[in-house]
């Protein structure tokens, strides 16, 4: 297991955390593409920033993002209460106490396993965005799932995709 996952590691790792997930924000940048996991899923597990430290605390979005990139849920813990830690420490692992994130975790992961799953293996084809919010990714296979991060239902051709929600099906 490696954490960001340079070039030089990745023929040595099965698992990368901490793999960078988005754009790195500079203003010439329209769109984010998910291009580490594009050229590496299917030959690494890969799992982003741990959902506990996430820039967005809505479980909901990092439960898409997961979907949308491929990636797996991860969750960095303590057993240590933050008082407990130095303050070194506690700067570090802010919001990691194992008791206050465990059943969301549980749920997120077996959410994200249950959708993942069928294509943990296989390298991702193509990633395209369909609308604002809306965000397809299709696997070898021809499997293909679309990620729908806005607060309505989105209707495309025959498929409608729920609000904050996610459809799975063939291209």
């Amino acid at each position: 297991m490696v954490s960001g996952g340079n070039a030089y590691s990745l023929p040595y790792a099965k698992t990368i955390v901490n793999a960078p997930a988005s754009a790195n924000g500079f203003n010439i940048e329209d769109e984010t593409v998910p291009f580490y996991q594009l050229v590496l899923h299917g030959y690494a597990d890969i799992a982003g920033k741990p959902f506990n430290q996430a820039d967005d605390q809505f479980s909901r979005a990092n439960i898409l993002k997961a979907i949308e990139t491929g990636t797996n849920v991860y969750y960095r813990w303590t057993a240590k209460l933050p008082p407990e830690l130095s303050s070194s420490e506690g700067r570090l692992f802010y919001a990691n106490h194992y008791a206050d994130w465990f059943d969301e975790a549980v749920k997120a992961f077996e959410e994200v396993n249950e959708v993942l799953r069928p294509v943990r293996h296989l390298t991702i084809d193509k990633h395209e965005r369909l609308a604002e919010g809306v965000y397809r990714t299709v696997y070898e296979d021809g499997t293909a799932i679309i990620v729908n991060y806005n607060d309505k239902p989105v209707t495309m051709k025959d498929i409608t995709v729920e609000a904050e929600s996610y459809w799975i099906g063939g291209t």
